[in-house]
């Protein structure tokens, strides 16, 4: 008769469950500024003065992503958000 719950025969002995506990799950990033939501529209301005206007779509890992137009074309852009300024328009 097996009193151990474990059936190796190489290691006979119970298995004991893990000492430490879970690690807790991880801390969501914020892909949002305060007060933009995907598809607001945007005036995005570098530090250099040059404005462009377009829509929001997100943030991440430090960067914008929006869509702007350029004559009848639009683009996805990835910007840096060092230095810009973002206004809700």
């Amino acid at each position: 008769m097996n009193i151990f719950p474990n059936n190796n025969l190489l290691c006979p002995r119970p298995i004991a469950p893990p000492i430490t506990p879970p690690s807790p799950a991880p801390v969501p990033t914020r892909r949002r500024l305060d007060g933009l939501t995907e598809g607001n529209i945007i005036l995005v301005q570098t530090p250099s003065g040059i404005c462009d206007q377009g829509v929001f779509i997100r943030i991440d890992d430090g960067f914008l992503i929006w869509v702007r137009t350029i004559g009848k074309n639009s683009f996805i852009t990835i910007t840096s958000l060092d230095g810009i300024t973002i206004s809700k328009i």
